[in-house]
């Protein structure tokens, strides 16, 4: 049923402290927040899992500063997303989490303009630039394009072929790759065979595919998921790698704790991430108010799951993250660098 809510973490209603118990050393409200996620399911399954990791862990320690518990509503976003979004909004969320697909990302923010949203995906920095309620999570289509144009020079490709986009997120970062290209004085051929190297922005599958006719292969994280390894030599850029004993890694074992098995890409971590974020501003704030909670994601600086990020002063929403850039080796993943370029295009 179109109207049936998948609820994948639901904890009732507190009206402020038990009569029962010893009052609170906090400053946070007691209580419940709603946490709306209209997802595009199934393919952010793993997104979707990774905000209610987060949800069971500080729900788990007694809520947001042992006071205010997370109540995380997941909904399918069929029709683009727009009536999950603004049913989860008439259920009583007060924050969202933007699904990954950018044309269905668009709509919610769009039906849902007045409230507090997360997006996971950053594949249109612009849209995050218009919209005063939303921040972006992770990694920016335009930081990404640069990371991965500076790994092509570093490598002394100077001709690259980019491979045409198939969807929207694809269209993206073949628009910010070109843009970048030409920054780094990188000549882009109209042909294959006169590359150093091609460009993908498609799915592991597809990008796996262009290894018959060259090498090497530069992909993005659309590449990132447990088919890449069959593309041995494969470089691609991503939200975040991890490394043993990394922010990313401790997040990919709690994954496995509920849910069986590591995540398949570090795309998972995006909804972690939404959630933790909001937790890190309400805890700065000390309050769970919107005003109060905008306030304090202003300039701030965080150690994401992800990783480093850091929000401008000047209240602009897209963070500066670092960039991971992996190869395929031998069936496996191997970090290539942490990068944070310089010179970024202009969304």
């Amino acid at each position: 049923m179109t109207r049936r809510l998948a609820v994948l973490a639901f904890v009732p209603l507190l009206a402020g402290c038990s009569g029962g118990s010893e009052p609170r050393n906090t400053e946070v409200a007691a209580g419940t927040v709603t946490i709306g996620y209209p997802a595009d399911l199934p393919r952010d399954r793993e997104l979707a899992n990774g905000a209610t990791v987060a949800v069971r862990q500080i729900n788990g320690l007694g809520g947001i500063d042992g006071a205010l518990k997370i109540r995380l509503l997941v909904r399918a976003g069929r029709g683009g997303g727009t009536r999950a979004a603004r049913a989860l909004v008439d259920d009583g969320a007060r924050i969202l989490i933007l699904p990954c697909d950018v044309r269905a990302q668009r709509r919610v923010a769009l039906a849902a303009r007045r409230v507090l949203s997360f997006a996971t995906c950053d594949y249109d920095p612009r849209l995050v630039d218009r919209m005063p309620r939303v921040w972006a999570v992770g990694l920016p289509v335009d930081i990404e394009a640069a990371a991965l144009m500076d790994y092509a020079r570093n490598q002394g490709y100077r001709k690259l072929y980019i491979v045409r986009p198939v969807d929207a997120a694809g269209a993206q970062l073949d628009r910010y790759l070109r843009r970048a290209a030409r920054d780094r004085k990188l000549h882009l051929v109209g042909t294959p065979s006169a590359a150093d190297a091609l460009v993908s922005t498609r799915d592991a599958r597809q990008t796996i595919a262009l290894l018959r006719h060259h090498e090497p292969v530069l992909a993005t994280d659309l590449a990132d998921s447990r088919a890449i390894l069959r593309g041995k030599g494969i470089v691609f850029t991503t939200f975040g790698f991890p490394d043993p004993g990394y922010a990313t890694d401790e997040f990919y074992e709690r994954y496995r704790s509920y849910y069986g098995v590591r995540p398949s890409s570090s795309r998972s971590a995006l909804g972690y991430a939404a959630i933790k974020l909001f937790e890190r501003a309400v805890n700065r704030a000390n309050s769970a108010r919107t005003g109060a909670v905008t306030r304090e994601l202003r300039g701030l600086k965080w150690e994401s799951p992800l990783g480093h990020a850091e929000y401008p002063s000047d209240g602009r929403r897209n963070p500066k993250v670092t960039v991971a850039v992996v190869r395929v080796v031998h069936g496996e993943l191997d970090l290539v660098t942490r990068a944070a370029p310089n010179e970024v295009p202009t969304p």
